[in-house]
């Protein structure tokens, strides 16, 4: 059975023909997750449902790769473009080596990509402060870029922040660390 993590991170991937199907999974599988996280999923899912494919690719295409502000390079929103982000980029192609994550043709930094890699961390601690001190900092930021607008992709951020929040106040405070790997300079 598949996490939320990895049906979040398909949504988030590029939509193909099988988008659709992608978002009913997601549907099957809210009864386990929060109010918050199942009103904001459900407010993508009736914005983006009475979209064509091609239509559905055209704003996926305007909303995260033509402007940079939205991207889904988390990196890019702790960083911008400065050697801290490549330093964070070398760690995380590091730390995703030995998964299958979908990486291959995406910079480490993907949100996809983390959403997947999630799923496959053992260790408690390097968990924790990819949410915590990545993650979540750099959804926020892309929240407040898509703001109060039209874009219903915005909701699903949305969701997907809510649930790493949740998750984020599992963790107690001593678990999470100040020098994580991933971030080290």
């Amino acid at each position: 059975m598949r996490t939320i993590h990895e049906i979040l991170a398909d949504l988030l991937d590029y939509p193909v023909a099988d988008w659709q199907s992608r978002c009913d999974e997601c549907k099957d599988s809210l009864a386990a997750e929060g109010e918050s996280f199942v009103s904001q999923f459900s407010l993508f899912a009736s914005e983006t449902e009475r979209l064509s494919l091609s239509d559905l690719q055209e704003l996926y295409t305007r909303t995260f790769d033509l402007s940079p502000v939205c991207t889904l390079d988390i990196g890019y929103h702790l960083f911008g473009e400065n050697y801290k982000r490549g330093v964070f980029l070398a760690n995380l192609r590091e730390t995703e080596a030995p998964f299958d994550l979908g990486q291959e043709h995406q910079l480490p930094d993907y949100l996809p990509v983390l959403l997947r890699l999630l799923t496959t961390l053992d260790d408690e601690e390097l968990r924790s402060a990819l949410i915590v001190d990545c993650m979540i900092p750099a959804l926020e930021k892309m929240l407040k870029t898509l703001g109060e607008g039209e874009n219903p992709y915005r909701h699903l951020i949305a969701a997907v922040n809510t649930k790493l929040k949740s998750e984020a106040g599992a963790y107690p405070a001593t678990i999470q660390r100040a020098h994580l790997p991933i971030l080290q300079v």
